[in-house]
């Protein structure tokens, strides 16, 4: 089973990216929360990744890819897809409209009428979401700041090491800095908010 892919970032589309991993286009759909925490095309980046068998044509079968900034992300569309009647589009469209975050909270707050606010949730799926996920969604932990950009936090540690700094102190500076963004910048705003924090 695929854990995550990590790779180049070459392009970007309506719902979904291409990553290049090792000299292989791999296309992955996204939702648009995912695109928005991108760093720029060129950039490497980590997605939790989602493989789901699904039939093309005439009984042909073949794999789509979904991937997710965040490992919580990807945990609501298993969950939201373990439901019946919400299939992958349907779960992508709700985390493209929602964070797992807000989801869990709507839900546990058992709040029908402000999910049915966001594109594609009606007052019956607003209604299920809250029936059949209370109890689950309430034991998931949701880690919603795990970074997108792998390389890009090794990039700036590499960068501090070669200002002189030493290793632990590149990595609690650069850990400090994204901890306090609360996002994954790119590398040059990242250099300098861990260089603000060795100062």
């Amino acid at each position: 089973m695929l854990e995550f892919l990590e790779g180049e970032l070459q392009e970007r589309t309506a719902n979904g990216v291409v990553l290049n991993c090792g000299g292989v286009g791999v296309q992955l759909f996204v939702p648009a929360s995912t695109l928005e925490r991108l760093p720029p095309l060129g950039s490497r980046v980590r997605l939790w990744v989602v493989a789901l068998l699904v039939e093309e044509e005439r009984g042909l079968y073949g794999v789509r890819l979904y991937g997710f900034a965040s490992r919580a992300e990807r945990q609501t569309f298993e969950l939201l897809r373990s439901l019946p009647g919400i299939g992958a589009r349907t779960a992508l469209g709700i985390l493209s409209a929602m964070s797992p975050g807000e989801l869990r909270q709507l839900v546990l707050q058992r709040d029908v009428a402000a999910l049915q606010r966001f594109p594609g949730i009606g007052r019956k799926t607003a209604e299920r979401l809250v029936l059949e996920l209370h109890e689950r969604i309430a034991q998931l932990e949701l880690d919603e700041h795990a970074p997108v950009a792998a390389g890009v936090r090794q990039e700036a540690i590499a960068a501090l090491i070669a200002l002189g700094y030493s290793r632990a102190q590149a990595e609690r500076a650069v850990a400090a800095a994204l901890q306090q963004s609360g996002e994954t910048p790119a590398v040059e705003q990242l250099i300098k908010a861990a260089l603000q924090q060795l100062r």
